[in-house]
C-alpha cells in the first residue's frame, strides 16, 4: 500500500508523533522555535515591504494581493492565544522581516477569527523542526496504525524533546547525575515505561560532553 504525507497535520497527531504533551508543544510555539499555522480557505491578503522614510519612521510599500487557500503561518502572540483562549481574531500573518502580509477581506481594520481546531503543523516546518531538535527523528511519518515493526521499549523521542525543553527554558543542571534523576522524574511524571538510570546516563553522556560545566569551562579556556 502507498504511504502518503500529508501537506500539515493537526496538534493531536504532532504529539502523538514525537511523544511530548501539548504544554511541550506550546513552550516551543511560544519561544519562536516551531511555527503553527492555521487551515483556510479563500482568505484574502495584501503584501509588500516596509521602507525607511527617516530614521524613526517606516512606511508601508504595498506590492499586491491574493487570495490564500490552504494553510497560513501564525505569529508567535497570535499562536499562543489562539492556544491559551481558544480563538483568536488576527489582522496579521507571520511574514519575512521587512514584509508584510495583512488581513484584507473588506477593507482596513479586517480580520480573521482561527480558532483552535484551525491550528495545524506544515510538514515541511515539522521537519525543519525535527532537524534541528531531533536529529530527524520526528520527521513526518504515516498514522503508527501502518508503521511496521515493535514500537520502541521508552519513549526516546519524547526523552530528548523534553531535554532540549529543560536546557532551553531553564539552563544545564550543574551536574550530570542531576540531569539524570530530572528525566527519570519526567518518565514517571508522564506515565511512560521507565528506564533504569544507567540507560538514561548512558544516552545523556555524549550531550553532556559538549554542554556540561566542565565543557564550558575548556571551551572557555581555548577561547581565551
Amino acid at each position: 500500500m502507498a504511504v502518503l504525507h500529508k501537506p500539515f497535520y493537526a496538534l493531536d497527531e504532532v504529539c502523538d508523533q514525537w511523544g511530548i504533551s501539548e504544554r511541550d508543544l506550546t513552550a516551543f510555539a511560544l519561544s519562536g522555535e516551531l511555527t503553527l499555522s492555521a487551515t483556510v480557505a479563500g482568505l484574502r491578503v495584501v503584501y509588500g515591504y516596509y521602507e525607511q522614510a527617516d530614521l524613526h519612521d517606516w512606511v508601508r510599500i504595498p506590492e499586491g494581493q491574493h487570495h490564500i487557500i490552504g494553510t497560513i503561518d501564525l505569529r508567535r502572540d497570535d499562536a499562543w492565544t489562539v492556544l491559551r483562549e481558544g480563538s483568536c481574531a488576527i489582522t496579521r500573518l507571520k511574514a519575512p522581516d521587512g514584509e508584510f502580509l495583512e488581513i484584507t477581506e473588506s477593507g482596513a481594520g479586517s480580520c480573521h477569527v482561527v480558532g483552535r481546531d484551525d491550528l495545524v503543523v506544515r510538514r515541511a516546518e515539522i521537519e525543519r523542526f525535527a532537524a534541528a531538535h531531533l536529529g530527524n527523528a520526528g520527521k513526518a511519518q504515516p498514522s503508527a496504525s501502518r508503521q511496521r515493526g515493535a514500537p520502541p521499549r521508552y519513549d526516546w523521542d519524547g526523552f530528548w524533546v523534553e531535554v532540549c525543553r529543560r536546557v532551553h527554558e531553564e539552563g544545564v543542571p550543574e551536574t550530570q547525575g542531576q540531569l539524570v534523576r530530572l528525566m527519570l522524574d519526567w518518565f514517571a511524571e508522564t506515565g511512560r515505561r521507565i528506564p533504569d538510570a544507567s540507560t538514561v546516563k548512558k544516552k545523556l553522556s555524549p550531550l553532556w560532553q559538549l554542554l556540561g560545566p566542565e565543557a564550558q569551562c575548556v571551551i572557555g579556556r581555548n577561547r581565551a
